[in-house]
């Protein structure tokens, strides 16, 4: 075997955003953005010789990958008196994956089920929550929230394009007590319950 191979130029680039704004009364809200590409390509020669000298294989490959990825969300927090504090968000995400691998041995192209053929890859996800907090004195808060998920992915490819969807939704609550005035030793609870879909 004589292997030799090379990539033909590998891209990244990335750009993000992020805008914080702060409201008289304690109030914030922040948004933030990102874009992200990346590009690989490859190429590689494979010789192979048999015991007499012959060639045995003579292969030529290559592959290649393009991925985009972009992403969103924001957040936001407003106090109320002293004691409560309102706040929530959500997060969007998106990735494309485009793939393929061709092999040529011989000059004959070879196509199976995973080369010669093009692959793709769509994932989608998104998250939106809300979430109150309340603290009635010093050791004791209480936090009720609730937050929803949904997740999306399609592949499109060899043996065909299957799909799948996954949505939940979370309620939580939460308690703490603190038992000194410090706040050394605390005493928590946690109840949340999942209700989820998957097709």
């Amino acid at each position: 075997w004589l292997p030799l191979s090379r990539g033909l130029g590998d891209v990244y680039k990335r750009q993000q955003w992020q805008w914080v704004h702060r409201f008289e009364g304690g109030a914030r809200l922040e948004l933030k953005a990102a874009v992200q590409h990346s590009r690989a390509r490859g190429e590689g020669l494979a010789r192979g010789e048999g015991a007499a000298g012959e060639a045995s294989l003579l292969r030529v490959s290559r592959n290649r990958q393009d991925a985009r990825q972009g992403s969103q969300g924001g957040r936001w927090r407003v106090p109320q008196g002293e004691a409560h504090t309102w706040s929530g968000g959500w997060d969007l995400e998106r990735r494309d994956v485009d793939e393929r691998r061709d092999h040529v041995d011989f000059g004959v192209p070879q196509l199976t089920g995973s080369l010669g053929v093009p692959f793709a890859a769509r994932q989608g996800r998104g998250v939106l929550f809300v979430q109150h907090d309340w603290a009635p004195s010093p050791r004791w808060a209480l936090s009720a929230a609730l937050r929803g998920e949904r997740w999306d992915a399609l592949t499109q490819g060899p043996p065909g394009e299957v799909r799948q969807v996954r949505q939940a939704w979370l309620p939580l609550l939460h308690l703490r007590h603190a038992l000194d005035p410090a706040g050394h030793e605390v005493l928590l609870s946690l109840i949340h319950i999942s209700q989820g879909i998957v097709r």
